[in-house]
C-alpha cells in the first residue's frame, strides 16, 4: 500500500519527466501524461555489455487520476537516423508509447481542452524539492505551474 503523498509525488514527478524531461515524446496534448524512462545494459556471458541495451517507457494518463497504463519493452534496440543514433529508451521506448498514446486514448478518453486545477496540491502546499516556494505566492505558483504543467492553480489555492 502507498501512501496518498507518496503517490502524488510519483505521479508529479512523472509529469515533470514529460513536460521537461527524457519522456517529452510521450507528452500526447489533451491527455496530460506522466511517464519514466528506463535503459539497463544487457549481461553477456557476465558481463555488461556497452552495445547492447534492454529499455522500458511506463505512462500513466491522466497524471493527475491515473486510469491508464502504457508499458513499452524493447530488447537490443537499434540506432536509426530517426534516434539520432541513440539507443536510449527516451528515444525508442518513450516514442513508441507517445504514438500508441496518440493514436489509443482517442478512443478510450476524449482529450481535455486545458489541464486539471490543482492536479498535485500536496506537492504544492509542501513547497516540494524547492521548485514551488512559499515565498511566490499565490501568482507566482499559479505561473510556476502555468509554465511546467500547462495548467491553471485555483485563486483558493493557500501556501
Amino acid at each position: 500500500m502507498v501512501k496518498p503523498e507518496t503517490s502524488e509525488a510519483l505521479r508529479c514527478v512523472m509529469r515533470l519527466n514529460a513536460v521537461d524531461g527524457a519522456a517529452r515524446a510521450a507528452n500526447v496534448v489533451g491527455h496530460y501524461v506522466g511517464g519514466k524512462t528506463g535503459t539497463a545494459d544487457k549481461v553477456i556471458h557476465g558481463h555488461y555489455s556497452k552495445t547492447r541495451v534492454l529499455t522500458t517507457f511506463m505512462a500513466i494518463t491522466p497524471a493527475d487520476k491515473p486510469r491508464y497504463l502504457f508499458l513499452t519493452v524493447m530488447d537490443e534496440p537499434q540506432a536509426t537516423p530517426e534516434t539520432k543514433g541513440h539507443t536510449e529508451a527516451a528515444w525508442n521506448a518513450g516514442a513508441v508509447a507517445g504514438k500508441l498514446i496518440t493514436r489509443t486514448m482517442p478512443l478510450l478518453s476524449p482529450p481535455r481542452d486545458q489541464g486539471p486545477v490543482d492536479p498535485f496540491p500536496t506537492m504544492v502546499s509542501l513547497g516540494a524539492w524547492g521548485w514551488i516556494r512559499r515565498d511566490w505566492g499565490c501568482h507566482g505558483v499559479m505561473a510556476y505551474c502555468r509554465r511546467r504543467f500547462g495548467v491553471e492553480y485555483s485563486k483558493n489555492l493557500r501556501l
